[in-house]
């Protein structure tokens, strides 16, 4: 299969039926609660790999229509920190704005209704927060071509940055759905001064990235960094140094990290050594956490309860041997009188890469 590198190019297979879309690269494809819309986003794989196919940046949220393929929200093209990669656009960015932290919204229309989705779902806790929240807005007039991309600031949703109790929809960026088309800084400032919405500071004298490197190593952990855009389109993030740092105590708290303490310790140790600024991220953990463990031991009590009317041990092993052989060792263990639990724990410890695919 071609990898594609086009938008039609996805429409084209969503409608087809194709379903493959891991073949094509480290990209999952979620549907709503009804299947009619289908959302792309790219999963951690990308990170760890470093590596980044067309189909890898645009999904970030891309959201189309199943039957049809029609774009229904073209969220931003992926885009990175200043020396992640070799990227060296030419001359001084036209826009230098602050980078808001909080989660991406991806405003879209759906049976007659304006939604909010995130990049990783349609219906987590900070889309649902902000589909409600986007009902303060009188959008009669917006044009239908527009995707609205937006960072989800409310106290629940904080990441490092503290916003004081801060609610709010802070407009980002306007693309066109159709045509792809990035608006810069003047027209989205113009379109959300129309509609009432606020937007990022902006930095009204253009410096370069250097200039602007040295500006972050004074930043407050109040203030993440900024987003730089020049002529040609290309975005860079530029952060903070004291945010870094705090970042850095964040790669301690990482996944793996995290997974490996909610096997071995459970959820309330897990929490209380995890800093204040970190306590969501486990969170998240812990939810995908349980919710395997749980599927999981239901499987293995299921299995039992079928197995066990067989007479012997070793019926029994075959049975699991051919029809479930993943359970095997759980369900033998539990018809031993002894807890499955400790091994479905070590088990979601060491393939938590995969689940937190699955889940997210």
């Amino acid at each position: 299969m071609q990898e594609p590198t086009t938008i039609q190019d996805l429409s084209d297979l969503l409608v087809s039926g194709f379903s493959d879309w891991r073949d094509l690269g480290g990209v999952y494809a979620r549907p709503n609660h009804d299947g009619s819309l289908t959302l792309f986003n790219y999963t951690v794989m990308c990170t760890y790999r470093r590596r980044w196919n067309w189909f890898e940046k645009v999904s970030r949220g891309l959201i189309l229509d199943t039957r049809t393929g029609e774009v229904v929200a073209r969220p931003f093209d992926k885009f990175f920190n200043w020396g992640e990669f070799d990227i060296n656009p030419e001359g001084l960015p036209v826009e230098i704005v602050e980078k808001c932290d909080g989660s991406l919204g991806i405003l879209y229309r759906h049976e007659g209704a304006y939604k909010v989705s995130t990049r990783r779902s349609f219906d987590s806790e900070q889309a649902l927060w902000a589909t409600e929240f986007i009902k303060r807005y009188d959008l009669e007039n917006l044009p239908d071509n527009l995707t609205l991309l937006f960072e989800i600031l409310y106290p629940g949703n904080r990441i490092i940055v503290y916003y004081e109790g801060r609610e709010d929809l802070v407009l980002l960026g306007v693309r066109d759905r159709f045509t792809g088309e990035d608006w810069f800084y003047p027209q989205t400032q113009a379109l959300a001064k129309e509609f009432g919405f606020s937007v990022p500071e902006n930095l009204r004298k253009m410096v370069s990235l250097e200039d602007l490197k040295e500006r972050a190593q004074g930043l407050p952990s109040s203030e993440e960094g900024w987003v730089c855009r020049f002529r040609d389109g290309t975005r860079l993030k530029v952060k903070g140094k004291e945010y870094l740092e705090i970042a850095r105590i964040a790669k301690k708290m990482s996944d793996k990290f995290i997974f490996q303490n909610l096997a071995e310790k459970g959820y309330e140790e897990t929490a209380i050594m995890a800093p204040e600024e970190f306590r969501r991220h486990v969170d998240e953990c812990w939810e995908v956490f349980s919710k395997v463990e749980k599927r999981l031991h239901d499987q293995v009590t299921e299995t039992l309860a079928r197995v066990s009317t067989m007479k012997t041990r070793k019926e029994i092993a075959m049975y699991l041997s051919q029809n479930c052989r993943h359970l095997l060792s759980w369900v033998m263990t539990e018809y031993d009188g002894r807890s499955c639990r400790p091994g479905i724990k070590e088990h979601i410890m060491k393939n938590y890469v995969k689940y937190l695919e699955e889940e997210r």
